[in-house]
């Protein structure tokens, strides 16, 4: 079945697990060492094509899986072969001659996989399949501190093990059979039990491990300390509950590595024959006592056994008290944070006469213009991130991933309220009696306190310029957003209805220093996205074509209008803006991030990557699919280049 690897111009190593067998940590060290792999020609393709530097399909990342089988079994395997096609034709062209992809799922997926590759061996490809045995008993222990209580991927509360094993057979040779009936160019079938360090043994039997690698270490199991804990927290939600819902605290706390000591109180407490034994013990020494104690009139010391003091403490005892604390302790950081909000909002103020212990930080209503113009020059303040978008592009992804980072909160949208701002500001720079500076406002000269010349002309008087109202807008917009933000951060929002220069070249004059980041997505798709979203899809089987090409007609030049306007901005800003498209987020969110936060100057050190890959894997999800109505879009949006009108 195994037999000698004929020379090929390409090899692909295939890993394909099985699970629980340190997949995740050969994954994650493939992907933390593309470098030194790419040192020996060989790339990483990842684990669903997220690797490959051709990007055609959404469900090219690293959660890809369940939405590629989503679209259909055969759909799913030739859209594989392409991706792999394409990919291998790519790395060719650069001079590559080895890839790996490696993806524990492919193992009970043989029937679809083991096609595919044996279609790739006639392309000259040479396939090197690897996949690593464990015994039953040890998978099926760590499969379930994995999945039944470190990850609840089931509902209602924490199932025991033998009941959670209960729905499922525990069976490998079925799986493995698949992938035996074919010839490979090599086939490694590895013991996990004997080989030691997993990926150490991956790489040494390839060939691929120097002493510049870094090891990564993923999935591990916790201490029983920590998966308690987790099965405590899972326990009261009925619903399937990820990890990292509880992983950030344990981390901060010490609790994945160091497993704190324990003691039984009930062991340490003296006993009844720990006690007796001291009444023995001071027989000679109570009696000398008793007689001091006759002499002055006072009864002698009781001998009966003691009364019982009840100190058993059950553990739902001591998890409720913790719980207590914790509820304690987070009210009273609560009670900081607002202090130092109070403390900042009162920064810059003049100290007032009398003992300084007993003065009172002003309130946010308390606080004159003054002072909120001084705390709102704060550096920081004055260097925000916009991301824009056109409604259904996917900008709720880009914010959830923006907020991964511990100094940049971006919030979300709100109304649009800019808007009316916007061009009410357009329209006072465009009239030329509107008074630009203080230095030509002559408004409150002439009616404060009362009209000082009846036949002066007052239409234009106003109690600011341009720029004193130009102040007082950066004050309030900076305090709206940022009022609430540690000194150390940076505000930002995303917003939707943003889509004009009028509200672009405001933002730009308020914040010389602020971010843009525009979010560009193919147009069909979000098209169908709004048709999908609206109440009017409700009705779209049942309206007249002409009905329905005035509403797609409608929605693409309202696109269209959007995207010209992002790119008219961007000719004119290009240092302070970035075009972002969707499919490249997708399709590469680590490296799209990396360029975001490279664009906004935002340290990418202490970026929370673990958080941002449950924020994708919790946004990205298989849109639903409509062929016709696709079409559809396409042909009108053909017509509409065609003739602009």
């Amino acid at each position: 079945m195994i037999r000698e690897r004929a020379p090929a111009e390409f090899e692909l190593i295939v890993h394909i697990g099985t699970g629980k067998t340190g997949s995740s940590s050969i994954q994650g060290t493939l992907r933390d060492n593309q470098e030194r792999l790419r040192e020996q020609q060989t790339a990483y393709l990842g684990l669903m094509g997220e690797g490959s530097p051709v990007k055609r399909f959404p469900w090219q990342k690293a959660s890809g899986w369940p939405e590629l089988l989503r679209a259909g079994r055969r759909r799913a395997a030739v859209q594989l072969e392409e991706m792999l096609s394409e990919a291998i034709g790519a790395w060719r062209s650069e001079g590559l001659s080895r890839a790996i992809w490696s993806n524990e799922s492919m193992f009970v997926q043989g029937k679809l996989i083991v096609p595919i590759l044996t279609a790739l061996k006639r392309q000259q490809i040479a396939i090197r399949v690897i996949v690593y045995i464990r015994r039953h008993d040890a998978w099926a222990r760590s499969a379930y501190l994995q999945w039944g209580l470190k990850h609840k991927t089931y509902h209602g509360p924490i199932r025991p093990f033998a009941e959670w094993r209960r729905d499922w057979q525990l069976k490998f040779y079925p799986s493995l059979k698949v992938w035996l009936s074919e010839e490979w160019s090599d086939m490694a079938v590895r013991n996990f039990d004997a080989c030691g360090d997993v990926v150490v043994d991956f790489l040494e039997y390839y060939r691929l491990l120097t002493p510049q690698f870094a090891i990564a270490r993923v999935n591990e199991t916790p201490n029983p300390v920590a998966l308690a804990l987790w099965a405590l927290f899972n326990n009261q939600f009925y619903e399937p509950i990820l990890p990292i819902q509880l992983q950030r605290m344990l981390e901060q706390a010490g609790l994945l590595v160091n497993q704190p000591g324990g003691c039984d109180l009930a062991e340490m407490l003296p006993s009844e024959e720990d006690l007796l034994s001291v009444k023995g013990d001071v027989e000679e020494d109570r009696e000398r006592l008793n007689k001091v104690l006759a002499r002055f009139g006072q009864s002698e010391i009781d001998t009966s056994a003691l009364t019982h003091k009840d100190f058993c403490v059950t553990q739902g005892q001591i998890n409720t008290s913790f719980l207590l604390l914790l509820k304690r302790q987070f009210d009273e950081v609560a009670q900081l944070r607002r202090r130092v909000d109070e403390l900042s909002g009162s920064a810059g103020q003049p100290e007032e006469a009398g003992d300084p212990s007993n003065r009172q930080p002003a309130s946010r209503s308390e606080t004159s213009n003054a002072e909120i113009m001084n705390v709102q020059k704060r550096g920081d303040l004055e260097e925000p991130v916009f991301v824009m978008s056109t409604a259904h592009a996917g900008s709720d992804l880009v914010q959830r991933l923006l907020n991964c980072h511990p100094h940049l909160v971006l919030w979300g949208e709100h109304g649009g309220f800019l808007n009316g701002l916007g061009k009410a500001y357009a329209q006072m720079r465009r009239q030329e009696r509107f008074p630009k500076v203080d230095s030509e406002n002559a408004g409150p000269a002439l009616l404060l306190p009362t009209l000082q010349d009846p036949n002066a002309a007052i239409e234009w008087a106003n109690p600011i310029s341009l720029t004193g109202f130009e102040e007082r807008l950066r004050g309030f917009v900076c305090d709206y957003f940022g009022s609430r933000l540690r000194g150390d951060m940076r505000w930002g929002f995303r917003e939707v209805l943003y889509n004009n220069m009028a509200v672009l070249n405001l933002l730009r004059v308020l914040f010389p220093g602020g971010k843009f980041v525009f979010l560009l997505r193919d147009v069909a798709e979000v098209v169908r996205n709004r048709l999908y979203a609206s109440e009017a899809m409700e009705e779209w089987s049942f309206s007249e074509r002409e009905e329905r090409e005035v509403q797609v007609k409608k929605i693409l030049r309202e696109i269209g209008d959007h995207y010209r306007v992002y790119r008219q901005f961007l000719a004119k800003n290009p240092d302070s803006s970035l075009l972002v498209h969707y499919g490249e987020l997708v399709a590469s969110p680590n490296g799209l991030t990396k360029m975001i936060l490279e664009h906004l100057d935002l340290d990418q050190a202490p970026y929370d990557w673990d958080l941002a890959q449950t924020a994708i894997s919790g946004q990205v999800a298989m849109v639903k699919q409509d062929e016709k109505l696709m079409a559809f879009i396409h042909e009108i949006q053909s017509a509409l280049e065609e003739r602009p009108t």
